[in-house]
């Protein structure tokens, strides 16, 4: 299980460095536009995604330690349990960020249907929106699957503590 959580973490963190690359590159298309711009102007679906995913990350980077810590005291059986927990807060995350990237880009597929118009210098703003939301989900996946790599990863590593006889 923790070569699967390893994989996972370096899969999303250079995922998360895609998307943020490709979403710079679409600002380059659209001169003024920041993140912070993109956020507030997002709509309301991507918005709402990308604020559930800052509430992952921050109530989620609150459970980061609390994983290693547990393997630390050596109680395998309850690391394993936050390392799952961890995990499966870290592919929500991922899921409600590819989920609004994908509400971006049918957005922008049904735009270019009814107008004709598919110039990238239009289309921009909307692509990095979906990274964006994309990149947001990215991070706290990346975050709490690595957290849950490293719990099970000390869980394996540090024997089990006996009960005193």
């Amino acid at each position: 299980m923790k070569i699967l959580y390893g994989v996972a973490t370096a899969l999303l963190i250079a995922g998360l460095i895609a998307a943020w690359g490709e979403m710079w590159r679409q600002l380059a298309y659209a001169p003024g536009l920041t993140p912070v711009v993109l956020y507030l102007e997002a709509e309301l679906i991507i918005k709402s995604a990308m604020s559930l995913c800052v509430l992952i990350t921050i109530f989620g980077g609150m459970g980061v330690p609390i994983g290693p810590i547990v393997a630390l005291f050596r109680q395998p059986s309850a690391a394993r349990i936050v390392a799952l927990c961890l995990a499966l807060l870290g592919a929500i995350a991922v899921l409600l960020g590819a989920l609004a990237w994908l509400y971006g880009e049918i957005a922008i597929r049904q735009a270019t249907a009814e107008t004709g118009i598919s110039r990238a210098d239009i289309l921009a703003p909307g692509r990095a929106e979906g990274l964006l939301a994309l990149s947001m989900g990215l991070f706290p996946g990346a975050l709490l699957i690595g957290s849950a790599f490293l719990t099970q990863w000390l869980a394996d590593l540090l024997p089990a503590r006996r009960k005193p006889a």
